[in-house]
């Protein structure tokens, strides 16, 4: 007697939805700035982005983010000059509609702007790629995976 036996199985993963939910600013001068109230789009398989630019004079970096009280991954982040810093944070936050949206700072700003963005469908939350740039013009490149997303941050002190 003899037997064979196959099995095929195929691995489907939805496309990565992304979705602009608002933006905010704190015109004022701060370390930590907190966000309250922050709209995070429909619960679910999901992850929340949060664009960061904010004005400085002289030098900073963003120490920590957190995201309806989770702690976020800083993916990216890039000092532009002495005049600005740019980052992107996300954290998988798969209940709740709103809360807080909290940056701080290693040293104050003078204003602090957040994008905040739900990204659903996610393989995982870890960047596979980032690039940063302060040219002037700016010149960047990006590889994107097979079903990625791209989100891009940018700080221009002339408007």
């Amino acid at each position: 007697m003899s037997g064979v036996s196959f099995m095929s199985l195929a691995m489907y993963r939805p496309n990565p939805a992304l979705s602009y939910i608002a933006a905010t600013e704190d015109q004022t001068s701060h370390t930590t700035y907190t966000f309250a109230g922050q709209s995070f789009s429909a619960p679910g398989a999901r992850s929340i982005i949060i664009a960061i630019s904010s004005a400085i004079v002289g030098s900073a970096t963003i120490s920590s983010v957190t995201v309806g009280g989770v702690p976020a991954t800083i993916a990216v982040q890039a000092a532009q000059g002495t005049r600005a810093v740019t980052g992107i944070a996300i954290a998988s936050v798969p209940s709740g509609t709103s809360g807080s949206v909290v940056v701080v700072f290693s040293s104050a700003m003078l204003r602090c702007t957040i994008g905040v963005f739900a990204v659903y469908n996610l393989q995982s939350t870890t960047a596979t790629a980032t690039t940063t740039s302060s040219a002037n013009p700016l010149n960047l490149g990006l590889n994107v995976a097979d079903r990625g997303i791209a989100l891009g941050c940018l700080y221009d002190n002339n408007t």
